[in-house]
Parts: structure tokens; C-alpha cells; sequence
């Protein structure tokens, strides 16, 4: 878990005995909810370390949460996107069978992604609800590289060199975070989110699968209904 994170925890760990003072105000518990929010991302790229790094970057998502009766246990299914740069060894065997080599190219990664999970919160009718989650995720990881491709060692080959590149990921997370209720119909979300994630084979990397972790702080706003 990076720096960031164990931040975060320590955060939310101070608040579970501050705040459960609200009491029950706004009684947002056990009902559907959607939010957005966004926030700050940090991949770390676990394999190919040598062939791919990948740094900071912005994050997006959309979620919905159903729950299961009168238990503080929701349903929660969501959309997510992550703008990230790094820089990869790029090698690629085009249809032709031309190795296109170049080391430290810059790229841009742009990823898709889909999750469904379970969360648990707890103090339920309380107007600050601190939670729990975890599930699948699932996506497309896609690879964008620039200008620093086309070297004259690269484009002397031929001009059959992918520069848009992708694949599915699968994997799972595990996220914290706390419910702050503003009115009778939204809540303020705050989150740690920690992504586990693994592509299929990748062409422009030598088709090797890229396995990575994602650190994701956020915030945002959800609408009970």
C-alpha cells in the first residue's frame, strides 16, 4: 500500500471515534444511491518492471449501490477511468514480420475500467458512515505512445508499427472510506482504493501481460433516492 494510503487509514481510523457523535441525522442508510467522484492516482507497475513504468496520473469514476434489506451490507457496481504517463521498451513484430525495437518511449496509458463489489458500512444509521469493500474489476488497459516512437531506427523499417496499443485486464480491489451525510438526499464519499489488475498479452511488449497496482485516493459527492 503506498504512503498516501497508509494516510488515509490513519485518517479514517481518528475519525471512527470522533465523529459517530452526529447521531443519526440524515438518515441516507439503506436506500439506492449513485455518485461520481475523482481523485489521484498512483500505478506501479509489478511485471514487466523492466519493459514498462508507470507513474501518477488522475482518476474518474460512477457507481451505484443497492442494499440487501435491513442489513448494512450494499451491492456496489461502478464505471472508473485512469489517465496515466510513463515509458516503455517497445518491441513489436508486425504482421509483415518486421521487430520494430526502441527503448524509453514515452506512453500514455487511458484505462477503462468496470467493478462490482460488496460494501459494508459501518454505523449504518448513523450520518457518518465509515465502510468497507472489496470485488472484481475489469477493463481495457490501452497504451497510447508519442512522437519519441518514430526514430529514424524505427520508421527505416516501415510504417506498420502499432501506436495505440491495448488489452483486457482483470483483477480485483479492496477499498476504505467514510459517508458524510449533507442533506436528506446527498452524502460527501471520501476513499482509498487499491487495484490489482492483470492485461492479457500486450503486442507492443514483446505480447507480455502487464500486472500492476493502482493507489487511488477520492472524493466525491452521491445522490440517495
Amino acid at each position: 500500500m503506498s504512503r498516501q494510503g497508509r494516510g488515509f487509514l490513519k485518517i479514517l481510523g481518528i475519525a471512527l471515534f470522533i465523529i459517530p457523535s452526529l447521531g443519526s441525522a440524515a438518515g441516507n442508510h439503506s436506500r439506492l444511491a449513485v455518485g461520481a467522484g475523482f481523485g489521484g492516482a498512483q500505478l506501479t507497475t509489478i511485471g514487466p518492471s523492466n519493459d514498462i513504468r508507470l507513474g501518477s496520473g488522475a482518476y474518474f469514476n460512477v457507481e451505484a449501490e443497492k442494499p440487501f434489506g435491513s442489513l448494512p451490507v450494499y451491492f456496489e457496481a461502478g464505471l472508473q477511468y485512469t489517465h496515466a504517463s510513463g515509458s516503455a521498451n517497445y518491441s513489436y513484430l508486425s504482421s509483415t514480420n518486421i521487430n520494430y525495437v526502441q527503448n524509453n518511449v514515452n506512453v500514455a496509458l487511458d484505462d477503462f475500467g468496470f467493478n462490482v463489489g460488496i460494501r459494508l458500512k459501518i454505523f449504518d444509521n448513523s450520518a457518518f458512515r465509515p465502510y468497507i469493500e472489496a470485488g472484481g474489476d475489469a477493463g481495457y488497459f490501452q497504451l497510447t505512445y508519442d512522437s519519441s516512437l518514430r526514430s529514424a531506427a524505427i520508421t527505416s523499417l516501415g510504417n506498420d508499427f502499432k501506436t495505440i496499443d491495448g488489452a483486457l485486464d482483470f483483477g480485483f480491489y479492496g477499498e476504505g472510506g467514510f459517508e458524510v451525510d449533507l442533506t436528506e438526499t446527498f452524502s460527501l464519499r471520501a476513499g482509498y482504493r487499491y487495484i490489482n489488475n492483470s492485461t492479457r498479452a500486450v503486442d507492443t511488449l514483446r505480447k507480455q501481460q502487464v500486472t500492476y497496482t493502482n493507489g487511488i485516493i477520492y472524493g466525491g459527492l452521491a445522490w440517495h433516492f
